[in-house]
């Protein structure tokens, strides 16, 4: 029968992926590379999504067919699905999703705000907008910590779960209080 094993093994997968993203991201800031950086946060947040839906919500049968290579349900219905799960009733996810679905998938197919962030009126450069490039560490931090928080539920440390839940709802609720 199925334990959960390869549940846990997805779970902790995804959000490891996710928090790698998130060192990536500061690498690249740190060496100016500042398109590949607002490129990989769509990443960062759909491993961080699929590593909650795969813990909390995910079938036997959807684990299994990702694991041989099939594909997850899409986003917003996996997201969808975990805010039904206790800890995530507040709505924050699709919160985030609405608010910035459209600008991640620029940022990861080259769309108009990476055109705008390299063209001056005389030459091509990267003229990212230092507040845009503080923006994205802030949203890959939070996203590393709610990514965080799935690897402790992998872990039955329900403790320390719900530590980072609350740092990462509170980061959120500063956020949202501030008009970010």
């Amino acid at each position: 029968t199925f334990d959960g094993y390869l549940k846990n093994v997805i779970s902790v997968f995804l959000a490891d992926l996710s928090i790698e993203h998130n060192r990536s991201i500061n690498l690249l800031v740190q060496s100016h590379n500042y398109g590949s950086a607002f490129a990989l946060i769509r990443l960062q947040l759909e491993a961080c999504v699929r590593s909650n839906w795969f813990f909390h919500c995910a079938k036997e049968v959807e684990i299994k067919s990702f694991y041989d290579g099939g594909e997850p349900p899409k986003i917003q219905l996996m997201i969808d699905a975990i805010e039904t799960v206790d800890a995530y009733t507040e709505k924050q996810l699709i919160g985030i999703k609405f608010k910035v679905w459209r600008n991640l998938n620029g940022f990861t197919y080259g769309g108009d705000f990476h055109v705008r962030s390299r063209i001056s009126s005389t030459e091509i450069v990267s003229n990212y907008d230092n507040k845009l490039v503080m923006e994205l560490i802030h949203f890959s931090t939070k996203i590393s910590l709610f990514s965080a928080t799935t690897i402790s539920w992998v872990a039955d440390n329900s403790d320390i779960g719900s530590k980072l839940l609350e740092s990462y709802k509170l980061i959120c609720s500063d956020q949202i209080a501030q008009g970010e």
